[in-house]
């Protein structure tokens, strides 16, 4: 099967530092906050000077898997040839994790690992640091780097336009899946276009990455919420906005796909914003959405009709299984997404939250072949039809990603191009109070 379902179904875990209680285990060793950054720093400390003695740290399970010389070799390929220059605190997540970076003057690589009940070492990866990309500083405006979130922090990047005092601001927020700050998708990074051709306009934005890019080793995909895997950091994205020299009556949240879906519920949960903007949302479900795509899948394989229908009876079923979630639900899975994500995204849902007053503008690619524009568009139209807050635009030959299609299909993702400009003028002239359904006199 294509891979059309790229945005919808990877999902992520927020991590965030928590004490761990102290407990005996069977070995009289106990196990607290205090011992575990003791002991990592004694794993990192031998891990750096290559002492095997780091091997009375590591559980016979870790060391039959791989041994202390393949553990030396392994991380002597990340740091050969750069110059050392020191070892950051460690850190605790998810009780009896720990991360911590190591510093080289070419670059930083991160070292996660988890205990067992012995305080010995049962996981342990390393891996590259996810830097920043080269920040931007030109005559139109001026990027600065900013870490979102509980540790371990997020990277992200605050875009600021010059000879702009106090210019309204956008929070972007992406689709799920493992999306970088610029939510870059094959040769494409649709948020960094649009942070720049907004900051050309005068409006400043910030925009960061997802925990299931930053920090992927961590995710625990069976206790995942859509509170971890959004709420939790778009909130501190909003709220560190205060440090900075914007107007804190004018913050907008702009959200594409999934994150557009989510943007009612986020409009209710932070009344400090002044408007959404919607690139791609939906006020259906996520599996109607994904039933969609299977099915739109099928029929472009060629599959005659009566092979689609039985191959959807899963999907329904899975449709009705999910409508009756509640708190209370016992814990399950479908559609290999556990139901308390499920459950919490029904508790965010387009129904609970579309009569809140606020103002939206929503826009759509007629090319779009992941959120519909003849069905999630049009039935967004119905909804909003009598509504003064409401502005919903299409464009006609742009994907999912506000390009111009060329494949009219997900190929496009691999073809280099850029957010139509048009679209960027059209939130620029949104934010700023003007009618952008009307046309401009020549």
């Amino acid at each position: 099967m294509k891979k059309t379902l790229i945005f919808l179904i990877c999902f992520i875990l927020i991590l965030t530092g928590c004490n761990k209680k102290e407990v005996e285990t069977s070995n009289n060793i106990y196990i607290n906050e205090t011992s575990i950054l003791s002991t990592t720093r004694s794993i990192i400390f031998n891990l750096v000077n290559q002492n095997n003695e780091i091997s009375d740290k590591l559980s016979t399970e870790f060391k039959d898997e791989i041994s202390v010389k393949a553990l030396f070799e392994q991380y002597i390929k990340y740091v050969e040839d750069l110059t050392y220059l020191g070892v950051e605190d460690p850190y605790i997540v998810n009780d009896i994790c720990a991360y911590n970076y190591i510093n080289f003057k070419e670059k930083t690589i991160k070292v996660y690992m988890c205990f067992d009940d012995n305080l010995q070492v049962e996981s342990l990866i390393i891996n590259d640091l996810k830097d920043y990309e080269e920040l931007i500083d030109n005559k139109y405006f001026k990027e600065e780097a900013v870490l979102v979130g509980n540790k371990p922090y997020l990277n992200g990047i605050i875009t600021l336009p010059k000879n702009v005092e106090n210019p309204s601001v956008v929070v972007m927020v992406s689709g799920s899946g493992s999306n970088d700050m610029n939510e870059t998708i094959g040769e494409n990074k649709p948020f960094k276009d649009i942070a720049h051709g907004l900051a050309k306009l005068g409006i400043a934005s910030i925009r960061f990455d997802k925990r299931t890019y930053a920090f992927y080793e961590s995710m625990d995909i069976e206790n995942i919420t859509v509170y971890d895997e959004y709420f939790y950091d778009v909130s501190s994205a909003i709220h560190m906005l205060e440090k900075y020299d914007i107007n804190p009556f004018k913050i907008y949240y702009l959200g594409h796909s999934l994150g557009g879906m989510l943007s009612f519920s986020m409009m209710y949960q932070h009344p400090e914003l002044k408007g959404a903007i919607i690139l791609a949302g939906s006020s259906r479900k996520l599996e109607e959405i994904i039933y969609d795509q299977v099915k739109n899948d099928y029929i472009s394989q060629g599959l005659d009709n009566e092979t689609i229908k039985n191959n959807m009876l899963p999907y329904e079923e899975a449709i009705k299984q999910i409508s009756e979630l509640n708190s209370d639900s016992k814990h399950t899975t479908i559609l290999n997404i556990n139901s308390e994500y499920w459950n919490s995204l029904n508790e965010n849902s387009f129904e609970r939250y579309k009569d809140i007053n606020d103002k939206y503008l929503i826009l759509q690619g007629e090319k779009d072949v992941q959120v519909y524009y003849e069905t999630d568009f049009e039935l967004l139209k119905e909804e909003f039809k009598n509504n003064k807050n409401v502005t919903l635009k299409s464009y006609e030959n742009l994907n999912h990603l506000f390009m111009n299609s060329i494949s009219n299909s997900i190929d496009d993702y691999n073809i280099k191009s850029k957010v139509d400009e048009k679209v960027i003028e059209d939130i620029a002239d949104w934010i700023n109070g003007k009618d952008i359904l009307k046309e401009k006199k020549k």
